[in-house]
């Protein structure tokens, strides 16, 4: 029996899961490729088996040992093993079932993703409602592009953000698209940048879709700076001022502010001042006087107006009014008498002294500028004398003199 020639093998192609073809050539791969694989491959194997036979029956009058001829009929069989083995795991990736939430899938089984139409094997046996393209913990990518990236996926609507591919390869081509905003490419950076609509958006690379989160512009709730929260001593007239008219990710303008001291928290409580739509209070307002009681625990809030983005959400805190107000010279005899708390703004230079709205306490009315001197208030005062008001009257008559 003559020798047998070996036989050509035809590779199987690569199936390309991004191809708009897929499901065609996938449906080739099946019906032709596969079968002329498998075909070629057993005839290869029979002439492998055909030689090593022949070798056999020659043993005595060649050179070519028994041992040799198995060795030969070894490695054939082995070589069909392998191949069989190789056509079972691309007739297994080629054929995964459709991605089901609600399947327990075992660790290594292949699924196809809905999303993007890749392959995915799962990593740790379970149940996951994630897509496999947008579940990295629980399934990776089998063939396909691959393509994984890294960076910040939640942005604030028209901002920026940058994607980083970290198994970039130059020679191959990205085909990249995306929804809800824009999208470019140098080398293996990619920059999205989201429109003005809020949503949830995909980055598409060579098929895969990497999901953005895009939250929606806003006016910065203001920071009330003074006073702190909690403050005490404050007077019946006090100025509250916030940080400047802010906004996250589009720009816009200050339009006015709202404000409000009230008896209770978030917008409870008696409504003791207000001011509404206030264009010139940005950064500060001062409530009117004469209607905050002392010793008593007040709530203001105040929020800022875009003409485009409407209000922010409000801000607040709390404070407790002096046991006393300012701009009074006490009772004659009692303590503190002959100086007082400073009813306004304090003028440019000057701070307060610690405890001096406290009548009983040493530096009450004292203030220190800013060259360090210390200065103290005193009230504007009458003298009364000889009226009937007087407490000392039905005593002096007449001689009867009141510092009020």
């Amino acid at each position: 029996m003559p020798v047998t020639p070996s036989t050509s093998v035809t590779p199987l192609p690569a199936l390309d899961r991004t191809s708009p073809t897929f499901k065609t050539s996938v449906d080739t791969f099946f019906s032709t490729q596969l079968p002329t694989f498998t075909t070629e491959i057993n005839t290869l194997a029979t002439g492998v088996e055909d030689n090593a036979t022949y070798a056999e029956s020659q043993a005595s009058a060649s050179a070519i040992s028994a041992s040799a001829a198995q060795g030969f009929r070894n490695a054939a069989e082995g070589f069909a093993q392998d191949a069989e083995v190789a056509v079972s795991a691309a007739a297994s990736a080629g054929g995964a079932a459709e991605w089901n939430p609600l399947t327990n899938y075992t660790e290594g089984q292949c699924v196809r993703s809905p999303v993007d139409y890749q392959t995915y094997r799962r990593v740790v046996s379970g149940v996951s409602t994630t897509d496999p393209s947008s579940d990295a913990v629980n399934w990776a990518v089998v063939g396909g592009s691959g393509v994984t990236v890294t960076g910040n996926l939640t942005i604030y609507a028209t901002q920026s953000t940058v994607l980083t591919i970290t198994n970039y390869d130059s020679i191959i081509v990205y085909n990249i698209s995306a929804t809800g905003g824009t999208v470019a490419r140098t080398g293996d950076q990619i920059t999205y940048t989201a429109g003005s609509v809020a949503g949830g958006y995909f980055v598409t690379i060579n098929g895969r879709n990497i999901p953005i989160t895009v939250n929606a512009a806003s006016v910065f709730t203001p920071t009330i700076t003074s006073p702190t929260n909690g403050a005490t001593g404050i007077g019946q007239s006090p100025t509250f001022t916030t940080s400047a008219f802010a906004t996250i990710g589009v720009s816009d303008t200050f339009l006015n502010a709202d404000h409000e001291v009230r008896t209770g928290a978030n917008g409870t409580g008696t409504l003791i001042a207000s001011s509404y739509a206030n264009t010139t209070s940005e950064t500060s307002w001062t409530m009117p006087g004469g209607l905050l009681n002392t010793a008593t625990g007040y709530h203001y809030r105040v929020r800022h107006r875009g003409t485009m983005l409407g209000a922010s959400g409000w801000s607040e805190i709390s404070f407790t009014t002096a046991a006393q107000f300012g701009g009074l010279i006490g009772t004659q005899g009692g303590q503190g008498f002959g100086v007082g708390v400073y009813p306004d703004t304090l003028p440019a230079g000057f701070s307060n002294m610690v405890s001096n709205t406290d009548p009983a306490h040493a530096n009450y009315g004292n203030y220190t500028t800013n060259n360090g001197s210390i200065m103290v208030f005193v009230p504007k005062f009458y003298y009364r004398i000889g009226n009937a008001a007087s407490p000392r009257f039905t005593t002096y008559g007449a001689n009867a003199v009141d510092v009020v």
